[in-house]
């Protein structure tokens, strides 16, 4: 086991990992689905700001997927596994300044999408949630770079 799939490990429970072949290759196609939608968000923005701020913080989840992916590992498909991504977020090999958001922009995604009384998000805010996610997406993307190119230099 490498030190990212460690960390990984001793964030999350066993209940909520599920093993799969890891497939770096795959991790720039997750990446760009997450690239998709945070373009996708901003096309949503002055039709539906609260849509555009589930698409962000879908975007910025996803690339979290990039990361398990390259140790074979997938978060269970589970009521609560929202709470795995927020864990998972904490990971040391991310910026911390820029994840600091990601639980908050959880909690806000579901006050819009799933409360009795939805609060009202405003475009400019939706295209600040965007941005966030963005910086979040190009951390990932960073991460598996490095992680390639070390696991490469090491065979």
């Amino acid at each position: 086991m490498n030190e990212l799939e460690n960390q990984i490990r001793s964030l999350l429970e066993p209940k909520e990992l599920k093993s799969i072949v890891a497939d770096p290759s795959s991790c720039q196609a997750h990446i760009d689905r997450a690239r998709q939608h945070l373009n996708a968000a901003e096309m949503a923005v002055s039709v539906d700001p609260s849509a555009a701020v589930q698409i962000a913080y879908g975007a910025a989840r996803k690339s979290l997927n990039a990361i398990l992916m390259l140790v074979g590992l997938k978060v269970h498909e589970r009521a609560g596994s929202h709470g795995s991504y927020v864990r998972l977020s904490k990971l040391t090999h991310l910026d911390q300044e820029i994840w600091i958001g990601f639980e908050e922009l959880k909690k806000i995604r579901n006050r819009a999408e799933y409360d009795e009384h939805p609060i009202e998000i405003s475009s400019s805010f939706a295209l600040q949630i965007i941005e966030e996610s963005r910086l979040m997406v190009a951390d990932v993307q960073g991460l598996v770079e490095r992680f390639i190119q070390t696991t490469q230099a090491e065979s």
